[in-house]
């Protein structure tokens, strides 16, 4: 549309890297054990909390590397098809750091929603630009925070932003509900399957 605008995502977002691993501090440092987000724990559209690891820091790095409610979570590096996946961090776990392969995004509300962003990132727009200015290797693939602003997104009006959201929210739960159900008719007819040979 034409009343639509299109700009980098650094006219509307921030990022922040997270935590480096394997920092080696003083002796005697009161080191505090919190959880925190590894590469593995970013799937495309959720957050997998079930296999969490800790990690020793100072008090203050809590505070600097905590994840915040709504912040939209990227990875650096992977597998093609799944770099620069995000999902929206809903604040699960208080606190929770991540580690410098996983960026945390923060958008300006008044002009772009985090859950839209969220949307266009999982959009081939998306996929095919972070896969052209990619870092790639034999298996794996890597971007910066730099490549990330600069991606370049449709902007519609927040209202508009708002109703596509709130469309592909309805749209994509049915398509889940369908997948849901289908997995589970699968299962049967597997263990039917399993069982009929048995039988035989």
């Amino acid at each position: 549309p034409v009343h639509w605008t299109i700009g980098q995502l650094k006219h509307y977002a921030s990022l922040r890297a997270g935590l480096t691993l394997g920092k080696k501090y003083p002796p005697n440092s009161k080191l505090v054990e919190v959880p925190y987000l590894r590469v593995a724990n970013v799937q495309g559209d959720y957050v997998k909390l079930d296999d969490i690891a800790d990690v020793s820091v100072l008090p203050e790095e809590i505070e600097k590397y905590s994840l915040h409610k709504n912040e939209l979570l990227m990875t650096e590096g992977g597998d093609r098809d799944k770099l620069g996946r995000g999902c929206i961090w809903n604040g699960e776990i208080q606190p929770c750091l991540h580690q410098n392969h996983v960026f945390a995004v923060t958008t300006d509300t008044s002009k772009l929603r985090i859950e839209f962003l969220n949307y266009v990132t999982s959009s081939n727009v998306a996929r095919v630009y972070f896969d052209y200015t990619a870092k790639k290797t034999t298996n794996l693939a890597s971007t910066n925070s730099t490549v990330i602003l600069q991606f370049k997104l449709p902007i519609p009006p927040i209202k508009e932003q708002d109703s596509v959201v709130s469309y592909l929210e309805t749209k994509c739960t049915e398509i889940d509900r369908c997948l849901s159900n289908t997995e589970l008719i699968i299962s049967k007819l597997q263990n039917y399957k399993k069982s009929l040979i048995y039988e035989v």
